[in-house]
């Protein structure tokens, strides 16, 4: 797999500009392109079933994940129901009818609501009513993009769930939630939850065991095998760039071409989140079915 500086430097050759102030240029086509392949399609990688968290007894609100960007369903783990999705208005019109000298009662939450970023740039879920219970909420989801950076660093100090290292600058780099984390000393993978400080991150495991791994952040793309579709069309932006706008459309056609051809692979699967499952109905004398009366079956 092609890492961020990696794809820089072909997309550079096949351009002839492999000075660093287009490298960076490059860079952001790079994430325009990835950005477009991931958008199109319901990739295996953009998707996290096992994400859960616990409720507190009148605690509503709870931060999701860095990387959330739409949830497919809520459970409570603990009792087997599914809580019934709402608008922010609507979850309002519920609690007008439930107000008690200011407060809300606590119970079993039926409802959920998704709230926008908070200052600490994850979304919420919001959950009614206030729940009673510790109990366990499954909200598996569909990942948002974010942007390739190509962060090098070294750890220096264990500590569970956090990355430190004292050469890093993570805040100055642009590091942010969601963004994935690999340890190329155990090839093992994470996501950040939290930017701390410039040499701090939280993580949602732990990572730097040892306290002196070496890791990366944000320097792979996520999907499998469409290092070469981003290839083709930043190569065709870069030539954009440069006004060679005849050789880019020939880069262009390529990336549509082979774009479709691996979603529609992909999609041809069997047992994917993007495929389409038919339901079959029984045929007999005494229901109609599609195509209408009994009488009209074909024979």
């Amino acid at each position: 797999m092609k890492t961020f500086s990696t794809l820089q430097t072909s997309i550079g050759g096949n351009v002839q500009d492999t000075s660093a102030s287009f490298a960076v240029k490059i860079g952001r086509k790079i994430n325009d392109r990835a950005r477009d392949i991931w958008d199109r399609c319901r990739w295996i990688e953009k998707f996290n079933y096992d994400y859960t968290l616990t409720a507190v007894a009148g605690t509503d609100k709870y931060d999701l994940l860095g990387d959330f960007g739409e949830e497919i369903s809520v459970h409570n783990v603990t009792s087997g129901r599914k809580l019934k999705r709402v608008t922010l208005g609507q979850l309002w019109e519920e609690r007008g009818t439930d107000y008690s000298e200011g407060t809300v009662s606590n119970g079993t939450p039926e409802l959920y609501t998704i709230l926008g970023e908070t200052d600490s740039g994850v979304a919420q879920i919001q959950l009614y009513p206030p729940p009673a219970d510790t109990d366990t909420y499954a909200v598996p989801y569909m990942r948002r993009y974010t942007d390739l950076l190509g962060v090098l660093g070294t750890c220096t100090t264990d500590t569970a769930d956090k990355i430190i290292a004292s050469e890093s600058t993570f805040l100055s780099s642009g590091v942010e939630p969601g963004m994935r984390i690999k340890n190329t000393t155990d090839r093992t993978y994470g996501y950040v939850v939290t930017v701390d400080s410039e040499t701090q991150i939280t993580v949602d495991r732990d990572l730097c065991p040892d306290g002196d791994e070496e890791f990366t952040i944000a320097n792979e793309i996520i999907v499998a095998g469409i290092n070469w579709l981003v290839e083709l069309g930043a190569t065709g932006d870069a030539l954009m760039l440069k006004r060679r706008p005849p050789e880019a459309g020939v880069w262009f056609q390529q990336y549509e071409i082979e774009a479709r051809r691996k979603i529609g692979q992909f999609k041809a699967q069997n047992n994917q989140m993007s495929q389409f499952i038919p339901s079959q109905r029984s045929v007999d004398a005494t229901h109609d079915n599609y195509f209408g009366s009994s009488s009209n079956y074909p024979v």
